[in-house]
């Protein structure tokens, strides 16, 4: 048996004792494990020398069951962040920036679902008049991108890009909504410049037959540096990332849920 194999085994062992009490049905840590790996390899991106994968994962949770897990969160957090590290190392795939696992709770899911986003989100540091700007990644600099945890780390602040800088980033014609969940589910929307509705409005250019959804619900619009997401003074609300919104510059990989249908944003 490989290093690498035994590795995996001891830390499902581990976080199985540690997390014992965060059972629920579904939503055991190792079953989480599984979903981001599975996110990981699905999302791969292959370069001209390299495979890069997600480094930020957004773990979706019924609000009782990460209530449950909330006490060890950071602990988890940790634990399952140092399982996707070891597992890059044994494939040799890259990262573009620090590896990171985040929780969010969300009301439309049912006990005992986990839906993972899997992100790709370059390091910035933030200076101390304010300004972010981009660290050079390891691929950039040369180095070994999938290092052991604790090797060679130094201490940085990491933050996002600014959403000025995000929106920039995407051009018409070159993003689309992708239904993941409810409504639809599979089909892809292409977003053009103007206005895209959605809405159980039989007009609309996305329409969802859900009595929960709004006749005129919500709108995806471009605003010359990209696209905006607006809540068309819904009954039930537009969410992005799990967060009740009323307009959103929308950025690579947002989850957007409306009424029970979740859509993800790719630039594309």
């Amino acid at each position: 048996m490989g290093p690498f194999v035994r590795f995996e085994r001891l830390l499902e062992r581990i976080v199985e004792g540690l997390f014992r009490q965060a059972r629920v049905a579904g939503t055991h840590p190792v079953e989480i494990a599984r979903h981001i790996i599975r996110k990981m390899e699905d999302e791969r991106r292959v370069s001209v020398s390299r495979v890069y994968v997600p480094n930020e994962y957004v773990v979706y949770l019924n609000p009782d069951d990460l209530a449950r897990i909330e006490p060890l969160g950071h602990t988890l957090s940790s634990e399952l962040s140092d399982h996707v590290r070891e597992r890059a190392i044994r494939h040799g795939y890259a990262f573009i920036g620090p590896v990171e696992v985040k929780f969010v709770g969300d009301d439309h899911m049912g006990a005992g679902d986990i839906v993972v986003d899997g992100r790709f989100v370059e390091a910035v540091t933030t200076t101390t008049d304010g300004d972010a700007s981009k660290i050079p990644t390891a691929a950039e600099a040369g180095e070994d991108t999938c290092r052991r945890p604790g090797e060679g780390a130094t201490t940085q602040v990491f933050g996002r890009a600014t959403l000025g800088e995000e929106a920039g980033r995407v051009r018409a014609g070159a993003a689309r909504l992708v239904v993941e969940r409810g409504y639809r589910v599979g089909e892809e929307f292409e977003l053009q410049e103007g206005v895209t509705a959605i809405g159980r409005r039989k007009t609309s250019d996305i329409v969802l037959e859900d009595p929960s959804v709004s006749r005129d619900h919500a709108e995806v619009r471009w605003e010359g540096e990209g696209f905006i997401l607006i809540d068309r003074d819904s009954t039930n609300g537009t969410f992005v990332n799990g967060k009740r919104v009323d307009r959103h510059v929308l950025q690579d990989g947002d989850l957007i849920r409306v009424g029970k249908t979740l859509f993800r944003f790719e630039a594309v």
